[in-house]
């Protein structure tokens, strides 16, 4: 699973959009669940408004009570991506910009070319 935290003032956040669109597509078939969460004091009318011009193949939840961030140690900073190993383990958490190979390597290693 990759959860990756992000907001719609995030110019970086904003352009990691297609290549997690990509990933998902890529991995989705190995077993990868990528989701997306607002952070809370992100607008829902904008998050929503994005969703819908993007398009993205992953899920995009609105964490409007703060408690998702929360439970992921206190996320303040965007984006926050944690990779998380089907066994639940931590794998990866990532603060700032998501290096794709990085992340690529470890799906590879967690979730094989098969």
């Amino acid at each position: 699973m990759l959860i990756t935290f992000w907001a719609s003032d995030c110019g970086p956040c904003l352009s990691e959009i297609p290549d997690l669109d990509k990933l998902q597509r890529e991995w989705s078939t190995r077993g990868l669940q990528l989701i997306a969460v607002a952070m809370r004091y992100d607008l829902p009318s904008r998050v929503w408004s994005l969703v819908q011009s993007a398009r993205p193949s992953y899920r995009v939840v609105l964490d409007s009570s703060g408690a998702l961030a929360a439970a992921f140690g206190r996320v303040s900073a965007v984006p926050t991506t944690f990779l998380i190993a089907p066994d639940g383990t931590l794998r990866e958490r990532l603060v700032g910009p998501i290096d794709f190979a990085t992340v690529r390597h470890h799906l590879f290693m967690m979730l094989g070319d098969f």
